[in-house]
Parts: structure tokens; sequence; C-alpha cells
């Protein structure tokens, strides 16, 4: 009787669960979307600067790589979450493929 009703609970959490990381994904992904634009700005700014320009530039370059490797990782573990939470529902590749459309940008900036 408690191992069914545990599961009960679990079922019942789980569309919860998955509506936060969708959300949670939602955002990350608009934060990301932020971070690569700025980094395409910076680069067409970055062309003829005298060294005081370029290396603030720099200084802004390594702030914004280290806000796209963090995004970058929470996205990963919000697919693999999705993915055990899907319980095999969904593919694997499907869970990963906002990670993976995201990665290619982030690589392409």
């Amino acid at each position: 009787m408690k191992k069914n009703y545990l599961r009960l609970q679990t079922i019942r959490l789980l569309p919860v669960s998955q509506k936060q990381l969708d959300d949670l994904e939602g955002e990350g992904t608009q934060l990301l979307q932020q971070v690569n634009l700025d980094i395409g700005e910076k680069i067409k700014e970055s062309k003829k600067l005298d060294y005081k320009e370029y290396k603030g530039n720099v200084d802004d370059f390594r702030v914004l790589f280290e806000y796209q490797q963090v995004l970058m990782s929470i996205l990963e573990e919000i697919s693999k979450l999705t993915y055990l939470l899907g319980k095999g529902e969904t593919s694997n590749e499907m869970s990963y493929s906002i990670f993976n459309a995201y990665l290619e940008q982030s690589i392409n900036v």
C-alpha cells in the first residue's frame, strides 16, 4: 500500500517538475541568446581598437564566455533531468535537442 502511495505522489509531481524544467530551460535559452548576441556585437566592435579599448574588450569577453559556459552547463543538466523524468517516454535525442541547438549556436558565435 505504501509503495503505491509513493508511486502516485511521484506521478503527480512529475508534470510539475517537468513544467518547472521547461520554464527554467526557456529562461536559460533567453539568457544564452542575449550573451551570444553580446559576444557577436563585441566581436564586431573590436576591430581597429587601441590597446586600452582592446584590454577592456578582452575582460568583457572573459566574463561573457564564463556566462556562456555556466548557461550551457545549466541547459545540459536540464536536458539530463528532462530525460530522466521522461522515464523512457522522451528520447535522449529529444531531451537534448534544445541543448544541442544552443551548443551549436554558441560555438558559431
